[in-house]
């Protein structure tokens, strides 16, 4: 006797994960839009009290990051992972940073890959309030990348988790 209880039909479950993932989405941008009208405390101007958090200064500037990122295909579901990144005050005057990213990537399924590897940065001393001396930092990282694709194939996303030890 059939069960009265059926699985939905595959494309039904497709669609019903597909409304989730969107469901997601919205929420998250939702969240993200809401923490953007948010107001930040603002500075008492007549009687700061000795224990109000002290205040930065904040200059604003326009940045430009030139980017290379990419991976080369080793074997079968294993890839070199590359990342290089010039990062410019301004339409590139002055140097920010600049950050090469290199690792081995493993392709697990078509909607998963694992990475990790080495980052080299330097930062220059730049803009209105700059670093006292450039400095280099050198960091292992890794990476988790889902990719997810929505409304029949028209939507695609990758979603990129990545630890740096620093």
């Amino acid at each position: 006797m059939p069960s009265p209880l059926r699985a939905p039909p595959r494309r039904a479950a497709r669609a019903l994960s597909a409304l989730s993932a969107l469901s997601a989405l919205s929420a998250l941008s939702a969240l993200s839009a809401l923490s953007a009208l948010t107001p930040l405390p603002r500075r008492a101007a007549a009687h700061p009290t000795p224990t109000a958090p002290p205040y930065r200064e904040v200059a604003a500037a326009l940045h430009t990051w030139y980017l290379l990122q990419g991976t080369t295909a080793l074997t079968q579901g294993v890839a070199l992972f590359h990342d290089l990144q010039f990062r410019r005050l301004g339409l590139g005057e002055e140097t920010q940073q600049h950050l090469l990213r290199a690792g081995l990537q493993r392709q697990l399924t078509p909607a998963l890959a694992l990475a990790a590897g080495y980052a080299h940065v330097y930062t220059a001393p730049y803009g209105a309030q700059p670093a006292a001396a450039p400095f280099d930092e050198r960091r292992l990282w890794e990476q988790v990348a889902l990719k997810g694709s929505y409304l029949g194939g028209r939507l695609e996303a990758l979603h990129r988790y990545r630890l740096e030890q620093r």
